[in-house]
């Protein structure tokens, strides 16, 4: 049975705000700084799991596409669910988490590009273009949150919050001016 449609969209909401949480409490520059191990520790674990998710799928006698894109599915990781447990742990100011951390954010740009892949491969022949411009997307925004993200939304939050500041001040004087 799929869930109601109020399920789904707070289950959304749930992601984004762990994703939210966690991103605030990581430095975009701790991650990029060990971006060379962490591409180190992805690459082979995504050849892994495509060779994995192809081959349990040829084995069990799925048709070549079908295959693919199993493979294709056995790349994608969870970033939220990974930092929040080391977060839990209070591991996350520590070398291997950050390590782990990176890896896994790309692991999912590799996931993206795999799947613009096998997109590609479902339609016909491949358009190498539409890979690449897609592999530069991910890329691109990815290292754009991990340098301004985080100083952006801080300021974003600090201008919310003096806006509720002065707005509970004018309530406040109000209040007292009807006393």
């Amino acid at each position: 049975m799929a869930p109601n449609e109020v399920l789904g969209i707070l289950s959304d909401l749930g992601v984004i705000f762990l994703l939210f949480s966690i991103g605030l409490g990581v430095r975009g520059s701790e991650l990029l700084r060990v971006g060379g191990t962490a591409v180190a520790v992805a690459v082979p674990g995504v050849t892994l799991s495509l060779l994995a998710g192809w081959g349990v799928s040829t084995l069990r006698g799925a048709p070549p596409i079908e295959g693919i894109f199993t493979a294709a599915a056995m790349v994608a990781t969870s970033v939220g669910i990974t930092a929040r447990v080391q977060a839990s742990r209070r591991l996350l100011d520590t070398r291997a988490a950050r390590i782990i951390l990176a890896a896994a954010v790309v692991d999912d740009v590799l996931g993206l590009i795999v799947l613009a892949l096998v997109t590609g491969l479902a339609r016909g022949p491949v358009k190498y273009l539409d890979v690449v411009l897609t592999a530069g997307i991910a890329i691109a925004f990815t290292y754009l949150m991990a340098t301004i993200g985080r100083r952006t939304v801080k300021a974003v939050i600090a201008r919310v919050q003096a806006r509720v500041r002065l707005g509970r001040g004018r309530i406040l004087a109000r209040h007292d001016a009807a006393l």
